[in-house]
């Protein structure tokens, strides 16, 4: 297996700026309000390219163009991230605000994920939409 130690400078550092800088769990009580992390930025801009690729591949593949469309739709989300992070991060604490004020009648577990690993999950999940769309709509369209 490769290191990380053994990679060029320039992929050693991109790899490492893929690296969250928060633990996937924090306590329920942790806000976040700030600029958005930079391991989210980049997975936002690699789920914003890897969406423009699969489409450009699929639209030529398939004569069609409905890749470009699924792509577009499975690419707003990285981007709202990546323009509105701070309104995002706003909402949310928001949310858990209220969430705090209710008395729920089951427990809520004390821990929740991180801010920064929504933001990662939802990018990555966002481009796996689009390819599993892609293939989908392949099989669907004639030919």
């Amino acid at each position: 297996m490769m290191s990380l130690s053994s990679l060029p400078g320039n992929i050693r550092r991109f790899i490492r700026r893929l690296i969250p800088d928060e633990p996937f769990l924090v306590d329920r009580e942790a806000r976040y309000s700030g600029p958005i992390p930079r391991a989210t930025k980049y997975w936002c801009i690699i789920a914003l390219a890897l969406n423009a690729a699969v489409s450009i591949v699929a639209t030529i593949a398939m004569r069609n163009l409905a890749p470009v469309l699924i792509a577009s739709l499975a690419s707003l989300f990285p981007a709202y991230m990546l323009l509105f992070w701070r309104d995002l991060a706003s909402t949310f604490d928001d949310v858990a605000r209220r969430q705090d004020g209710i008395n729920f009648p089951l427990p809520i577990f004390s821990v929740q994920p991180s801010m920064e690993w929504i933001g990662i999950c939802l990018a990555v999940m966002s481009s796996v939409l689009s390819i599993v769309g892609t293939v989908v709509a392949s099989f669907h369209l004639p030919r």
